[in-house]
């Protein structure tokens, strides 16, 4: 894993946080820095092929030193996935009016935004683009995709816990137990109805 500072460490604002992992370019936050209006320090510290680079970008919650760069991003360059908690997309606009130019905020309300549920294992990345030596955005490597599928399915399948034998038997019959008796419940049913219907109510005895 590699981390890569683009503002909010050293000064008050602009928080930016680069994070590489196995070919995967995540930006946590993209934050402006208020003090500098005006200036090239308002916004992230980030080129356009770090931009262009990116596969997505994590807002942790909408203060403006946190997500009123957003809409810089996508405008430079940024065309990866976008993820916030449900909460904090419905502040965002409130934040960027305040913060962002009109074209930026545009570009965000234009912009797919994929909700983050609360807890631990919220997301996980898997990398889906490679970076050609131009800085360019190419595909995926051939097999790649599935070679990080196949690790994850591995792991997951190690987090399960499997049976032992005597619990195996003893569920299995549970099971034909329960068929057993809905055989029989339903069986008794259908003889009550048929004779309360035929014998009591139409009189029709069997002969």
């Amino acid at each position: 894993m590699r981390l890569a500072l683009h503002g909010g460490f050293a000064e008050k604002g602009r928080t930016s946080l680069g994070i590489e992992t196995d070919g995967y370019h995540l930006l946590l936050d993209a934050g402006v820095k208020t003090s500098a209006r005006g200036g090239a320090d308002y916004w992230p510290a980030l080129r356009t092929e770090e931009l262009r680079a990116l596969d997505a970008i994590v807002i942790t919650h909408a203060h403006e030193d946190h997500v009123a760069a957003l809409g810089w991003c996508i405008e430079h360059g940024f065309d990866g996935r976008i993820f916030m908690t449900r909460e904090t997309a419905r502040e965002v606009d409130d934040c960027l009016a305040g913060y962002a130019e009109a074209s930026h905020s545009a570009r965000v309300q234009a912009a797919h935004i994929e909700t983050l549920p609360l807890g631990a294992d919220a997301l996980r990345v898997a990398a889906s683009r490679q970076v050609n030596q131009n800085g360019a955005c190419g595909n995926a490597m051939p097999g790649r995709e599935f070679v990080v599928f196949a690790q994850e399915a591995v792991l997951e399948v190690k987090k399960v816990v499997w049976p032992t034998r005597k619990e195996t038997v003893q569920t299995t019959a549970a099971v034909f137990a329960f068929v057993v008796v809905m055989a029989l419940f339903l069986w008794i049913s259908d003889k009550t109805l048929e004779w309360v219907l035929y014998d009591l109510l139409l009189g029709w005895k069997k002969t």
